[in-house]
């Protein structure tokens, strides 16, 4: 099969799907730092990111040629992953016979679909990896018997390219590279260049990339930025903080809680499983009451150390294939795509964060490798192999089939056109595209063209879409590990310093890390001080969830209705009622920063009533202001509960009701966000009486205090 028809036939088959579906974190930090550096700006000095620059510095150059957009960064990947493909068969080909080469040529496409969100976008790691496998490809064709030096050299050009992308593939490029060719010195003939001479002419032009990196970092002013964020902060980070982890193997011998937790299904699903196929994969018995769940991470986390046991065996047994010059420049070739694959698998295993996203894009040695020693046991053991096709091929048909269904549901789901400028020819799922357009025409009602405003904590796609840049290099990507000394202060004093007036905060943030307020609690109170929502956007009920801030500056109307002691706390139910004091006390009641208002949390009772008493002496005239709601992280927990807000006043054993409203936030996206109250207190001014804040339940699990907050209530003249 010839390079030119296969890159057609393998871009023509992404045209029905790839421009669906979109990524506001990671699809959006690429194409707004790659429009920066195509704009003139620094990158690391203008937007701090942990990979170094060249697949930003790619699509910056697109971004020249053609105008910012979506979908000019999904044709580069296209693109990228049509070129991907052959060159892998042409690896694949100098190693098996046609028929088996042909056979990875699927495996590819369905793995394309399987390393999703990878390769749906575009990605400095799938730049990364195509520059990989080309180097692969020209150090194959160096060990083809010549042992000619220009392939050697191309090959290891290209890895410094491959670097460049992403620097912790490429230590494991590295690493398998030099395994390749340390074993092709210790076979080798005696007049054929030894392991050094060939380290060298790989190692070259690698560091003459390295070299004018350095170079054009020095001269912007940022080799100390880039060896800070793309080294020893990318190091510290991933060895210091609890990013997720892989489950260990004897924790998936039978159904384990802890996998199907909301974390553990983020770490270890398919996303493009979730994302489309959700209700049908979870919703029978075979995934809630067996372990096949648990047997399939088994199989896609571990199974690879077990493919390469038995190759490195099957490799080892006929090793004097490798002195061999007949067979020799094929024994070498499956030395490398050997050693690429354990190198790539140790990879996945030790790098951080650990999830099954970062783990499927680096998956495709495995199968090359899978089929190379399909073609080995066919050559050696025919009968065996046709005993092992009987399953393995009609469970192949099968998966491929199912992946065929899951690019079919990847356009049919995402079928609404994105009506923004920048969005051009991108379609995504209906309440998505309603998402998007709504959020940047808040922006571009509330801020004038070029104003700075902020997202956070990580939703760059709306400074790309809206054409709106953000306050600070480190505000684009508020992550858990901070880039540098005190970024929050800094990004604080850069608000201030721009007056940022519009501020849009994104709720549905990563599952296995720990949400803002927690790890930048000073910037989270800055937002609860200066700015309060105005608007709320929702994509469904189960979709994104997104907060539109303006900046109030004012110092809060009024005289607060609750001092440092709060009043007491009771539990009704029954007709009985109990005084809560201490431990079960601070569970109950929390006084805390919520978005984006301090906050009374009263945990409700199921069938009954929590209740808060405190003393009021109101002075005529004035109204008792506050606001209600569920702290978003509730807004879609299950099962739903809904909650009733109460407020009345307690005088001479007598209680009369100012104020009653019922929320169901999990059910009705207009009861999330807050719901002011505004309450006149005539009826009881100018007399001491108790005024009691109430919260109920409709069930047990409503029983907490994210689900029921008041605003700070404050005693206010109209």
């Amino acid at each position: 099969m010839r390079f030119a028809g296969l890159f057609a036939a393998t871009l023509l088959l992404q045209l029905p799907f790839f421009d669906r579906w979109y990524s506001g974190m990671d699809e959006g930090h690429l194409l707004l730092f790659a429009q920066i550096a195509a704009r003139g700006g620094t990158l690391y000095r203008d937007a701090t990111f942990y990979p170094l620059p060249g697949a930003f510095y790619l699509l910056a150059g697109l971004f020249r040629i053609f105008e910012p957009s979506v979908l000019v960064a999904r044709w580069a990947v296209v693109v990228e992953f049509s070129l991907f493909v052959p060159v892998v068969y042409g690896l694949m080909r100098r190693i098996t016979p046609a028929a088996f080469a042909a056979a990875t040529i699927p495996l590819l496409w369905a793995y394309r679909l399987w390393a999703f969100p990878h390769w749906q976008m575009y990605s400095y790691s799938t730049t990364a990896l195509l520059l990989f496998a080309v180097s692969l490809r020209l150090l194959v064709a160096h060990l083809d018997g010549s042992s000619r030096r220009a392939p050697l050299l191309a090959s290891g050009l290209v890895f410094g390219l491959g670097v460049f992308c992403k620097q912790d593939y490429g230590a494991a490029a590295l690493l398998a590279t030099l395994v390749t060719l340390a074993v092709a010195a210790r076979t080798r003939a005696a007049d054929s260049p030894g392991f050094g001479a060939r380290a060298a002419q790989f190692l070259a032009p690698a560091a003459a990339v390295g070299a004018l990196a350095g170079l054009l970092f020095a001269a912007q002013g940022v080799l100390g930025d880039v060896l800070r964020f793309c080294v020893w902060t990318h190091a510290f980070g991933t060895a210091t903080f609890p990013f997720s982890s892989f489950a260990w193997p004897w924790e998936l011998l039978a159904t384990n809680p802890a996998l199907r937790t909301p974390a553990g299904i983020a770490t270890h699903f398919p996303p493009l499983v979730w994302t489309l196929d959700w209700k049908r994969a979870t919703g029978g018995p075979l995934f809630s009451s067996t372990p096949l769940y648990e047997l399939y991470v088994l199989v896609v986390l571990y199974g690879p150390w077990l493919l390469l046991a038995a190759s490195a065996w099957r490799q080892w047994r006929a090793r004097a294939r490798l002195r061999d010059p007949a067979q020799r420049a094929q024994a070498l070739p499956e030395v490398a795509l050997w050693a690429t694959a354990a190198a790539f698998c140790a990879l996945g295993h030790v790098a951080k964060p650990q999830d099954y996203l970062h783990w499927a894009v680096i998956t495709w040695p495995f199968a090359a490798l899978a089929v190379l020693e399909a073609s080995a046991l066919w050559r050696a053991h025919r009968r065996l192999a046709r005993w092992l096709a009987l399953p393995l091929l009609p469970a192949c048909a099968a998966g491929l089939a199912y992946t065929a269904f899951l690019a079919a549901e990847l356009r049919i789901q995402n079928s609404e056109p994105v009506r923004l400028a920048r969005a051009a020819g991108l379609y995504v799922e209906p309440a998505d595209a309603r998402l998007l357009e709504d959020l940047v025409a808040t922006i571009e009602r509330e801020t004038a063209p070029g104003e700075t405003i902020a997202v956070y904590p990580y939703f760059p796609l709306l400074h790309f879409l809206s054409d709106r840049p953000g306050p600070h290099r480190s505000g684009y990507i508020v992550w858990p590990v901070p880039e540098i000394e005190d970024r929050e202060g800094a990004l604080i004093a850069a608000m201030e310093a721009k007056h940022v007036r519009l501020v849009i905060y994104h709720f549905t943030q990563f599952l296995t890390l720990p949400p803002l307020e927690r790890y930048a609690p000073k910037l989270f109170q800055y937002l609860v001080d200066r700015f309060e929502i105005f608007a709320t956007f929702h994509a469904g009920p189960f979709g994104y969830k997104i907060a539109a801030l303006h900046r109030d500056d004012a110092p809060p109307r009024g005289r607060p209705l609750l001092r440092d002691e709060v009043g007491v706390l009771r539990v009704e139910r029954d007709g009985k009622a109990r005084t809560v004091t201490g431990a079960e006390r601070d569970a109950m009641l929390r006084r805390e920063p919520w978005p984006f208002r301090p906050v009374v949390a009263l945990a409700p009772t199921a069938n009954g009533a929590t209740t808060l008493e405190v003393p009021l002496h109101a002075l005529p005239g004035e109204h008792l202001r506050t606001a209600i709601g569920a702290h978003p992280s509730k807004w879609f927990a299950l099962p739903p509960a809904s909650v009733t807000f109460r407020i009345a006043a307690l005088e001479g054993g007598a209680s009369r009701l100012l104020f009653e409203r019922k929320l169901e936030p999990e059910r009705k996206l207009e009861d999330r966000g807050w719901t002011e109250v505004d309450v006149p207190l005539d009826v009881v001014a100018g007399r001491d009486v108790t005024l009691v804040l109430s919260t109920s339940t409709d069930i047990a699990a409503g029983e907490t205090p994210w689900i029921a907050g008041f605003a700070e209530p404050r005693l206010v003249m109209p």
